[in-house]
């Protein structure tokens, strides 16, 4: 399947724990066009005390990749994994941080111990603001994963659940892999990212999510996850 679109990834070198030049960025671009991937929305860490790097050096390491993007038929576009903070919704106002492609989608990262209150809370606050919130890696939360009703109340409000590819396949182990299974299965599942780090650490591998997703699910299903929803998000700009 091409045209497909990788929503959640750590390609840009040098501002987090993604790559960790731009020649292994680049070879992580040329395996995501290998396995049909047309389209990036690259999301570099931004947590306080933690990620902090300032914008103006992303802008310029992003703009350096999405020519080198271009040369390999891979269109880029800048977002954020934000971990979720009190004043999340401040921050974006003041554009401290980009949303998802000059969208009103941002990626939301919450701690993993992660209350449903707490994500609750925010998420609400995010909704309020104007916001359309995507869960980063939602498998990763136990207290939310095993909470459905919780899982269709926030889909209901408004808020996104994206998984990681590998978690879909069976990379973090059978648990994840089960919660990801019934989340399709349920049609509670928005996106799926490879959350790619580098070469050697959580590498960019969709084209075995893609398969299994279509041999479970069908083609058009995989289609809306893999296209569809995303492609809303870069046509969706303020």
């Amino acid at each position: 399947m091409h045209g497909l679109f990788d929503i959640h990834c750590h390609l840009i070198p040098y501002v987090d724990d993604g790559a960790r030049n731009m020649e292994e960025a680049v070879r992580m671009l040329k395996m995501e066009y290998s396995q049909g991937v047309r389209y990036i929305i690259v999301t570099p860490h931004y947590r306080k005390g933690m990620f902090e790097t300032p914008m103006e050096k992303i802008l310029e390491q992003f703009l350096q990749l999405r020519e080198l993007g271009k040369k390999i038929g891979v269109q880029l576009f800048l977002g954020c994994e934000y971990h979720v903070e009190e004043d999340m919704v401040g921050s974006l106002r003041a554009k401290k941080r980009p949303c998802m492609a000059s969208s009103r989608y941002v990626l939301a990262e919450f701690g993993y111990g992660t209350d449903i209150y707490s994500m609750h809370e925010s998420l609400d606050s995010l909704l309020k603001g104007g916001y359309l919130p995507i869960i980063a890696h939602v498998e990763r939360y136990p207290q939310i994963c095993q909470n459905w009703e919780f899982l269709r109340e926030i889909v209901n409000m408004g808020a996104f659940l994206q998984v990681n590819a590998g978690s879909v396949v069976g990379v973090n182990g059978r648990t994840a892999k089960k919660f990801c299974r019934k989340l399709m299965k349920q049609d509670l599942l928005q996106f799926v990212g490879t959350d790619a780090h580098r070469i050697d650490v959580r590498r960019p591998m969709l084209s075995p999510c893609v398969d299994y997703v279509v041999r479970k699910m069908g083609k058009e299903y995989a289609k809306k996850i893999f296209i569809e929803n995303p492609k809303k998000i870069v046509t969706r700009s303020e």
